[in-house]
């Protein structure tokens, strides 16, 4: 029988070699105690050797501003980046256990250097494949959810006018905080769905109301016009979008709240509201 004291010395002796051999938490891997920023400047993140692009399996998916779930829906400004689209193509960075590091086609205005970027986040290990004939069976009327990989050609008017058609392509879809899907949208995700959708800008808008507020070109109750977008409060918490126009009336779309589902009304401007050209300033830049 081997001698209890040298088997505690053995046991002390291996632990630091033990312990290196475990897969280290998500904590470690990201350099940090926790919590959900701060993690695309973590050392630990290893570069793929070439980087490669991926479709992502399923509406909905979610990119985060970390590889670790947000604590429900109260994090939501801080954890989510987007959502993405069954089909839509995104750029593999680099990866930890269980998460792909990605870029998307999401565009975010840099405040500190005053220009626009793709952004990036982390999506989990599973949710991308590698090609089309991994992509579960698509009908044709999920077909709709498939975003252009490159911006389609189109004077003004007619980007304004495919934008409003997919606008309107999302009545009835259910109201859902952070969606921007066919699966569900909220009020600034079906702005930035639709526009990604109509495929017709290199840029598209921020992802939340008060972005979108901060990156439209300010304008005037009188001066509005179809495309334009309708703010509530400042920083805005809600937004939606003009359609029509005829004279002092007004038809707007709308993702309103919770239970709701996307539907379009008459409208007429009120106290506590700004007004906003989002997607003819996009066009400009």
């Amino acid at each position: 029988m081997d001698h209890p004291i040298g088997l505690l010395l053995a046991a002390v002796l291996l632990a630091p070699a033990f312990a290196s051999a475990q897969t280290p938490t998500l904590d470690q891997l990201k350099g940090q105690s926790g919590g959900l920023s701060g993690l695309s400047a973590a050392p630990a993140v290893e570069t793929t050797a070439v980087i490669r692009t991926m479709l992502v399996a399923k509406d909905g998916t979610p990119v985060l501003n970390a590889a670790k779930d947000p604590d429900g829906e109260a994090a939501y400004e801080d954890a989510y980046v987007a959502e993405l689209r069954r089909g839509e193509t995104v750029k593999v960075l680099g990866q930890i256990p269980g998460w792909y590091q990605v870029e998307i086609n999401r565009r975010q205005f840099n405040s500190d250097a005053k220009t626009w970027e793709n952004a990036k986040g982390w999506v989990k290990l599973g949710a991308l494949v590698e090609n089309a004939a991994a992509l579960p069976y698509q009908t044709p009327a999920e077909a709709v959810n498939n975003i252009p990989l490159e911006p389609v050609d189109l004077p003004g008017d007619q980007c304004q006018a495919r934008f409003i058609e997919k606008l309107k392509g999302f009545v009835g879809v259910p109201y859902k905080w952070g969606g921007t899907s066919h699966a569900g949208v909220d009020c600034s995700g079906l702005v930035q769905a639709a526009m990604l959708e109509a495929g017709c800008t290199k840029q598209t808008p921020p992802r939340t109301a008060a972005a979108q507020q901060q990156a439209a070109a300010p304008e005037s109750a009188a001066s509005l016009q179809p495309t334009d977008s309708v703010f509530v409060g400042t920083p805005a918490h809600h937004t939606f979008v003009v359609i029509a126009r005829d004279g002092s009336s007004f038809q707007v779309i709308e993702a309103p709240y919770t239970g709701a589902s996307v539907y379009t009304h008459a409208w007429s401007p009120s106290g506590g509201q700004t007004f906003g050209a989002l997607l003819r300033k996009i066009e400009r830049n």
